[in-house]
């Protein structure tokens, strides 16, 4: 029909701007067959930041790839297949112009590995600094949690090995959590991270040979890329640590992928990320404050399923305390030591972090006397004394006849203050100026 036609069209030029997509935002690393020694072409790790460049051409052609007749021929039937593929889903009699359409099944880990190499050369060209293998090995870890080293030890549900790269498996809970994931590795749109060895980058979303544009007169010393600066500015955020790249992330319409540093992977060792997180929330009028804001902030679990609190972005916190930043410590805390049914913790978690947040409220507390002397932070004795009300209660509401101790209490005893340095004295000493001072839960609500 013409209607048909016109959305064909339509989608084709679009997918000719998304093609990059394929491949443009990730997190890649492989054992890929060819080219580069990575130690040659690395920088020193220890250098401050390097600047964020990208290149101004439309496309950026790339010369150097220096490919052999078959790897060449390897790209090129790639490409056909996959090119063949998108044009039999959009002529098909269910096609509706949707852009996400659906290569799982037609793509191959082959074609990743092709897509993988096709980024490290279009780094290459925009002149990215790459890591040696050990330095790269060690931030992966130290941003992921993951071991390259060791893949033998990785979780199998969340982390798939291929010969030439390693993917974890959409770490966004929140997406498609109803679908199989591993049957969907090769949907293009979806936000798996693959990290290639070899090449020593990262990559998100699956990388293929349709980031190339290719026609009739393509040759295999003359190629064009899409232009896309995400992969570079990715890579040399995660693995550079570079603070320009970063901005240049948020500033580009990325922020959500870099929140997932936080929310998917616990990456809370970064001050300036940190502070982007904590303003989002601080700063949105309709959402402040809630529950739903705040549930992967303080607390996730690490990619073996294990609970994992955020301690770095609460000590930035005490460090950088404000009103709405010891608010939002204040309301996931309370949270946390309320009887819930739909709360991602068990009880001994919630309870675990909200001891975590007892702690730093009372750092800040402690130090309020060093700062400014204004009344900014006074608020944060009514907040300690509702949470120390739960220390108190043996339910949550009111502390028992018999004087019992409460399950809160218990369970920081339980376990050793959770090694909290001085958390027991503090912990007694907020108990006794609780009872002192008279303070019930009607007083502080």
């Amino acid at each position: 029909s013409q209607r048909k036609t016109e959305i064909k069209n339509m989608t084709m030029k679009k997918l000719n701007l998304l093609s990059l997509l394929f491949i443009a935002s990730t997190i890649v690393g492989c054992h890929n067959t060819t080219t580069k020694n990575t130690t040659t072409d690395a920088g020193s790790s220890n250098e401050e930041t390097q600047e964020a460049v990208e290149t101004n051409n439309e496309t950026l052609r790339l010369t150097t790839m220096k490919l052999t007749d078959k790897k060449w021929q390897e790209i090129k039937s790639g490409y056909d297949k996959l090119t063949k593929a998108q044009n039999e889903i959009m002529d098909g009699e269910y096609y509706e112009g949707s852009l996400y359409i659906n290569l799982s099944g037609i793509a191959t880990p082959d074609d990743v590995s092709l897509g993988g190499m096709i980024v490290y050369y279009k780094l290459k060209e925009q002149n990215y600094r790459f890591l040696p293998d050990n330095e790269y090995a060690e931030r992966i870890k130290y941003v992921f949690g993951i071991d390259l080293n060791a893949p033998d030890a990785l979780d199998k549900k969340k982390l798939k090995s291929h010969e030439n790269y390693i993917v974890a498996l959409n770490p966004n809970p929140d997406m498609d959590s109803k679908d199989n994931i591993q049957d969907k590795e090769f949907y293009p749109y979806r936000n798996h991270l693959y990290f290639f060895k070899k090449f020593n980058i990262c990559v998100m979303q699956m990388p293929s040979a349709l980031l190339l544009e290719i026609d009739k007169n393509t040759d295999k010393d003359h190629i064009n890329v899409y232009k896309s600066a995400f992969d570079y500015h990715w890579n040399n955020y995660i693995l550079n640590d570079n603070k320009a790249s970063l901005a240049w992330l948020v500033s580009n319409g990325k922020e959500m992928e870099v929140k997932d540093l936080l929310f998917c992977f616990g990456y809370d060792k970064d001050a300036k990320l940190n502070k982007l997180i904590l303003d989002s929330i601080s700063n949105n009028a309709n959402d402040r404050y809630s529950i739903e804001s705040l549930e992967q902030v303080f607390a996730g679990r690490d990619l073996n399923g294990k609970l994992q609190i955020h301690e770095n972005l609460l000590k930035f916190i005490q460090e950088n305390p404000t009103n709405d930043y010891v608010k939002m410590l204040d309301i996931y805390g309370n949270y946390c030591l309320g009887e819930k049914t739909d709360c991602k913790f068990t009880r001994d978690e919630s309870f675990k972090i909200a001891a975590y947040i007892t702690y730093y409220l009372k750092l800040i507390d402690l130090e309020n006397d060093k700062r400014s002397g204004s009344d900014e932070y006074l608020i944060i004795n009514d907040m300690l004394f509702r949470i120390i009300g739960a220390l108190e209660d043996k339910e949550g509401n009111q502390r028992d006849d018999e004087g019992e101790d409460s399950k809160f209490l218990k369970e920081i005893i339980k376990n050793d203050y959770y090694n909290l340095p001085n958390f027991k004295e503090m912990v007694y000493g907020l108990v006794n100026d609780y009872r002192n001072i008279g303070y019930s839960s009607e007083a502080v609500d």
